[in-house]
């Protein structure tokens, strides 16, 4: 789709669609769950729309109110990055849109409404269709598109939404209810039921006696009620006497204790030589009870001096200087001409020309060399595309993408070619290639364009540190990457403090003083100022107030940069992603990064989704803040199994801002979308 993502700004008569400020308040009844109304009806918002951003006819209700912009949600995060599929559903932030799309015309039919009357909204899917079925009718029957906007739908669409309403009413009212006991058949097979059955007339006796038992047992627990109500003097003089014995028996153990009694009345000498000696503990050398001078003997770390870097370490630490200037390098382009060969191959295999050769173009070629014939007729069928999307989906989860993921890229692809025209000269396969292609950029690309070093730029001019908080899981090289970026501020001219907010795992703090002390060595201080610093204040601590203080700090001694490392946590520890919201909310850092593996495939998913999840639910606020971009690591591990960079994208719809690619400090990239692409379909 090529649509405008403010949808509101378009042409068409929609400019004043969302402009809520002159309508009244929406009011609620008791008849509002009622489909067909007169007080109010709960379809708040229909519109039909051209891909291309031109409105062709809208309804909206007179009391309806709509908070925010449902539409262009639809269109940003449905539409234009490609994730549609078999639901045809979407949800915002209060309203819920069903939505139809028509690849023929490339038309979209979306139905606006509350979420909390989804559930009586029954009548939505059967309208969206008919009016589908009706406005494709219309058009067709004009001579061309240049009349499409001149078309008047209005009665057309009150009378199939009339239509619908009652058809939903009438199957409302024809429900079958709950049937009584005795009707049932269960009730026959009883005792009560066989004697009922056997007399004529004793069916009405057993129903009135079973009603009066249910009486008498409302009565019996209503007279309990008020009975136990009387008893409340009882009860209290019965824990009162029940507490005067407690304390009774704690004032005498207390002074058997102080005169030396046992509890069987006998004295303990504790002077007398057959009084037992306590047995004192053992004192191991490297013990937790060894004492001051042990511990000592325990310290590894250069017996309280600072371990010195080595010359050759220094050599080739200085060697790194000069190479993170600017903006980071892209990720290289793997195997670009394997896939334009590729592509060629396939695009010949669609011309019958290339037959006779096809048999041996077909031995290590790519996914979609197996559908060589797939040819279809002159509009795209379901039946033609399923083949080809099975291996498409079995090709993008062999690339690590999540199964989830992969199953609804497909059925993205499906929803927007099914229907459409094919070309002449072209194959299934070459348009289902073009189509994944698209889609996959689309979603890498990213809807916030992350420039860090600008931001930076502008914290500073206002005298305030720009703050970035790193949070993932246990092992996926948050530390390790922290000091990457870490040494490409310094080498941009910038100062920085890392605030250690990972007191719970130990040595993360030793961890990162190694870092700090091999970067002061190759960037010394200036102006008698350290161009990094660590701050921390040691471990089990409250990392929320170290990361307050240490922005505070930063804000105080002129650094531009805080980046505050947290503690690893499996994405399920509700206490340990409680603490991590706290952090967040009360820092409102300026940019929150998850650090991800390349290596995970269906985890990626889960992982983002109850991160995100986990800091909207103890955010405590309407707005809460999610995560803001991804850093993914060990991305030189995995070839061209690069499907986690897709799984995180699509499910965040943040970018990857950091790519790790290495263990030295200059092995940080930028995501290269297309070598990304490339590999996706190598």
């Amino acid at each position: 789709p090529t649509c405008s993502p403010d949808f509101s700004q378009l042409g068409g008569g929609c400019s004043d669609w969302l402009s809520s400020a002159t309508r009244p308040p929406r009011r609620f009844c008791a008849k509002a769950c009622v489909p067909g109304s007169s007080e109010e009806s709960m379809l708040d918002l229909f519109a039909i729309f051209t891909k291309g951003g031109i409105c062709l006819f809208q309804h909206q209700d007179a009391l309806a109110t709509l908070n925010g912009n449902p539409v262009n949600d639809l269109i940003k995060s449905v539409l234009v990055e490609g994730r549609g599929g078999t639901e045809a559903a979407f949800t915002s932030s209060v309203h819920g849109v069903q939505y139809r799309m028509d690849n023929e015309l490339d038309i979209v039919f979306a139905a606006v409404y509350r979420k909390s009357l989804e559930k009586n909204l029954t009548y939505v899917a059967p309208l969206l269709d008919a009016v589908a079925k009706a406005f494709k009718a219309r058009l067709k029957a004009l001579s061309g598109p240049e009349q499409w906007l001149e078309l008047d739908f209005v009665t057309d669409f009150a009378r199939i939404k009339a239509t619908q309403e009652d058809k939903s009413r009438a199957k409302e009212n024809t429900a079958p209810k709950m049937r009584a006991f005795e009707e049932t058949k269960k009730f026959d097979s009883s005792k009560a039921g066989n004697l009922a059955t056997n007399k004529p007339g004793e069916l009405a006796a057993v129903r009135a006696e079973a009603e009066a038992k249910r009486k008498e047992k409302e009565e019996s627990q209503k007279q309990d009620d008020g009975s136990g109500n009387g008893s409340d003097g009882d009860n209290d003089n019965a824990e009162a006497e029940a507490e005067s014995r407690r304390r009774a028996n704690i004032a005498a153990l207390k002074s058997r204790k102080a005169g030396g009694t046992s509890p069987r009345g006998k004295k303990s000498n504790p002077t007398s030589p057959s009084a037992k000696k306590t047995k004192e503990a053992r004192v191991w050398p490297l013990g937790s009870n060894a004492g001051s001078g042990s511990a000592q003997s325990l310290d590894r770390s250069g017996q309280g001096k600072e371990a010195s870097v080595s010359e050759e370490e220094i050599a080739k630490l200085r060697s790194y200087v000069g190479q993170g200037r600017g903006d980071l390098q892209d990720i290289a382009a793997d195997s670009a001409d394997d896939f334009e060969a590729d592509q060629d191959d396939n695009d010949d295999d669609d011309d019958d020309s290339a037959a006779a050769s096809a048999a041996d173009k077909a031995k290590g070629r790519g996914v979609f060399s197996i559908f060589k014939n797939l040819t279809g007729g002159t509009v795209i069928t379901k039946e033609a595309l399923d083949p080809v999307l099975e291996k498409v989906r079995m090709h993008l989860v062999g690339k690590n993408v999540a199964a989830d993921i992969a199953q609804k890229l497909s059925d993205s692809i499906a929803e927007e070619l099914e229907g459409k025209p094919k070309g002449t000269f072209r194959g299934i396969t070459a348009i289902v290639r073009d189509s994944l292609e698209k889609s996959l950029t689309r979603i890498l690309s990213p809807n916030r364009n992350v420039d860090i070093l600008a931001e930076i730029m502008q914290c500073k001019a206002r005298g305030q540190p720009y703050s970035v908080v790193f949070c993932g899981v246990n092992g996926v090289g948050k530390s390790t990457n922290l000091s990457k970026i870490c040494y490409w501020l310094l080498e941009n001219r910038l100062r920085v403090l890392v605030a250690a907010c990972d007191t719970f795992r130990a040595g993360a703090v030793e961890q990162l003083r190694t870092h700090e002390r091999k970067l002061n060595v190759v960037y010394p201080p200036e102006d008698g100022r350290p161009r990094v610093k660590l701050y921390e204040r040691g471990y089990n601590k409250d990392d929320a107030e170290i990361a307050a203080t240490a922005i505070n700090f930063a804000r105080d001694e002129r650094y531009d940069v805080v980046l505050v490392d947290t503690a690893g946590r499996m994405q399920d520890n509700e206490p340990l992603m409680r603490s991590l919201a706290k952090l967040i909310r009360t820092n409102n850092p300026n940019l929150v990064l998850f650090v991800g593996e390349a290596l995970v495939g269906n985890e990626a998913v889960d992982q983002l989704s109850k991160f995100n999840q986990a800091l909207a639910d103890h955010s405590h606020s309407d707005n809460p803040r999610l995560i803001d971009g991804i850093v993914l690591t060990k991305f030189d591990t995995i070839d061209d199994k690069v499907g986690a960079s897709i799984s995180m994208t699509y499910t965040t719809g943040k970018p990857i801002v950091f790519v790790g690619t290495g263990q030295n400090y200059p092995d940080l990239k930028k995501l290269n979308v297309k070598a990304v692409v490339q590999a996706l379909l190598k």
